[in-house]
């Protein structure tokens, strides 16, 4: 069901969604700002059309500028930031409805707000976050800069994550991604090879990597047997 949709939605609106994929592949929604907080689920309301969350939420995002803007603080850019991804994922989903108005100009706006937020929270971050929590912020403030169009902005952020944290899985997992959605599956298998020769001797991490690799290589077959469907077609 999951991969009709994507093959439904990238036949229709493949430039609109390509960033999409990208952030579907690398899984980089990250819970930093407070997800469960009054404010949130007011303006995530149940049952509501995915035109009217945007609405809603458009709103949430209006008075939490207003709060970063007296408070500069970690807390409220990383609000922002995990905000405006959010609202960038509803203009995405708007995009997939049959006859829905053209979202990428608001889509690519959203993700620029989330990924200068995203960087403002890294350097309003508390000396206490560890190298993987600071590679985090940056990826996700490169997936950010992908889905607004500056990709030298997200190269910069990726390669910035992945020196922060060279040994952590779960940022090696994220570039891989980032990579082979940008430079293909060789950029990705050279990346995690590089990767697992880094790493300590006997770290269980060798074989998460690996997997990786047979994730993409999958992946880069599955991608080119849709691109022969879609040709024929």
């Amino acid at each position: 069901m999951f991969m009709q949709r994507i093959r439904h939605a990238t036949k229709r609106r493949r430039g609109a969604l390509i960033a999409v994929v990208v952030l579907l592949i690398l899984g980089l929604v990250l819970g930093f700002a407070s997800w469960g907080s009054n404010d949130y689920s007011s303006a995530n309301q149940s049952g509501a059309s995915i035109a009217d969350q945007i609405n809603s939420y458009q709103e949430y995002l209006a008075g939490a500028e207003a709060k970063y803007q007296a408070e500069q603080s970690y807390e409220n850019a990383n609000t922002l930031a995990t905000g405006y991804q959010y609202l960038y994922q509803l203009y995405a989903s708007a995009s997939e409805e049959e006859n829905a108005p053209d979202y990428q100009a608001p889509a690519q706006a959203a993700a620029a707000n989330a990924a200068k937020y995203f960087k403002a929270s890294c350097d309003l971050a508390p000396e206490n976050l560890n190298d993987a929590g600071r590679a985090r912020i940056l990826a996700n403030a490169g997936s950010m800069y992908y889905a607004a169009g500056d990709e030298d902005a997200a190269n910069a952020c990726f390669e910035e994550a992945a020196a922060a944290a060279p040994h952590d899985i779960e940022m090696a997992a994220n570039y891989a991604g980032y990579l082979y959605a940008t430079q293909g599956l060789s950029a990705a298998e050279d990346y995690l090879n590089t990767y697992i020769d880094g790493l300590p001797m006997g770290s269980s991490d060798v074989e998460q990597a690996k997997s990786l690799i047979e994730r993409y290589q999958k992946l880069d077959s599955f991608n080119a047997s849709l691109k022969g469907t879609s040709e024929n077609q």
